[in-house]
Formats: C-alpha cells, structure tokens, sequence
C-alpha cells in the first residue's frame, strides 16, 4: 500500500494510538504505473482517480514516485516548448509574407518601367503612320520599315512579360542563361536603332561608339540587350533638348569587354 502525510495526520487526530503500526494505516489500495507509459495517460489516470503521489515501476520494482504536481508542470514546460514552437513558426511565416510582399512590389515597378520604353516607341511610330504618305519616308525609314520597329517593339514587349516569369525563377534561384557567342556592337546597333527616333524627338544626340577588334564573347545577347535598354531607356527620359547621349564599347585587357552609357542629363535623383 501506500501511506501519505495527510494520511498519518488524520489517523493522529482521530487518537490512533502512534505505536500502531503503519501497515493499519494505509489510505488506499496500491495503485502503481509502468515507467513506459506516457505522461497523458498518466496525468489522465491521476485526475480520474484523485490520485497525488503514484509510485513508478520497472521490472517488478519500484524506481521512483511521481506526483500530480511533477506532471502538471512537466504539462506546463511542455505547452510553453510548443507555444513558444509556434509563436516562432508564425514569426518566419510572417516574414516569409512581408518578402513575397515586397518581391511582388520590386517585380511589378520593374515591370512598369521595363515596358514604358517599347511603348513610347510603338506609340510615337503609331503618329507618324497616321500622317505618313504612301512612298514617303520619316528618318530614313519607309511604312514597311516602321511597320517592322512597331512589330519588334511588341515581341520586345513580349519578351519582357517572359522576364517577368524569369525573375521568379531567379528569386528561387532556377534562372538559366542561354549562352552563346556573341558580337556586342551588333547588339548595340539593334538596340540602339530602336531608341533613335525617340532621340531625334525630343533633341538629343543619341551617339554609338564600338572599338576595333572587340572579340565575340560568350554572352545571353537577349540579356544583355534588355540591360542597354533599361540604361539608354533611362537616359532619354532624363535628357531634354540639347543634351547628348554616347553609348560606346572596348575590349578590356583581362578579358571581356565594357560598355558605358554617358549622358549630359539631369540624371535620376536619389
């Protein structure tokens, strides 16, 4: 059996005799539990039979005692662990939302900017064939020819919508270069004849520069292409009349080539 305090202290108080012998004095029945049974069965077996103390058994032998107590706070310590799990766990997922959020903010700003070049063009070209007469021509180009810029300017478009898809990919880092040999001032030409009558527009000088001699490199000419966009792109719009624009290219001595695009605008402020 099992004997507590408060069991002694009642027998005392009822005037039984203290040389008795304890055995007499037992309170209730021995109720004891393996050492392998988990601490909710435990706890629940405690509660459902008004049990405080509640010996622990191995083998056929009693190694230790348990009370309701140590379970309740051994309860306790366990729901803070998770509580304390989860608070953690809603704190990275609250992070996780706020860089989605501002993801999504960078992605659609560089979207909006990305596209307004190619539809400037597209609608400045859309004006002039308006007016343009069969047989004559604007800048050095003819209705066919215009028709091809507008054309062009709309795969561009297309293409940076594609960007759009490539960015997330480089956000979870699974982005691919297609790599091939390529001729940077024949990137440059094409990209440039783009810009030029957005140039002549609004008065700028809009200049190409390509050294002698500047080897094929290994590039993802279409990448690369969408980088002098983003960088003439931003000089025409801060330029005005006057100002002057000077894109130019040189192979560096330890390999690989530069390009530079120099303006005399207000350029974009901080």
């Amino acid at each position: 059996g099992i004997v507590t305090e408060r069991d002694l202290v009642r027998s005392l108080s009822r005037g039984v005799d203290p040389g008795e012998s304890v055995g007499s004095q037992v309170g209730r029945q021995l109720v004891s539990v393996d050492a392998g049974v988990p601490v909710t069965q435990v706890l629940s077996v405690m509660e459902d039979c008004s049990i405080r103390h509640l010996p622990v058994v191995s083998n056929g032998k009693v190694v230790g005692l348990v009370t309701q107590t140590n379970i309740m706070k051994f309860s306790d310590e366990v729901l803070k662990g998770y509580s304390e799990a989860l608070l953690e766990q809603v704190r990275e997922q609250t992070e996780e939302l706020r860089e989605a959020a501002e993801f999504k903010d960078h992605v659609l700003g560089m979207a909006a900017h990305d596209l307004r070049t190619p539809l400037t063009v597209v609608a400045y070209w859309s004006e002039v064939l308006e007016t343009l007469e069969e047989g004559e021509e604007v800048e050095g180009l003819d209705r066919r020819q215009i028709l091809r810029t507008i054309g062009n300017q709309a795969a561009q478009m297309n293409k940076l919508i594609s960007d759009l898809l490539d960015i997330t990919r480089i956000h979870r880092g699974k982005l691919e270069l297609k790599l091939a040999p390529s001729a940077i001032g024949e990137i440059l030409a094409s990209r440039l004849d783009v810009y030029a009558a957005l140039a002549h527009k609004k008065g700028i000088s809009l200049e190409r520069r390509v050294a002698q001699g500047i080897p094929l490199i290994e590039m993802d000419s279409d990448r690369i292409g969408a980088v002098v966009d983003n960088l003439v792109g931003n000089a025409i719009k801060f330029c005005g009349k006057g100002d002057s624009i000077l894109v130019r290219a040189e192979a560096l001595p330890e390999g690989g080539i530069r390009v530079e695009v120099e303006d005399t605008g207000q350029g974009i402020g901080e």
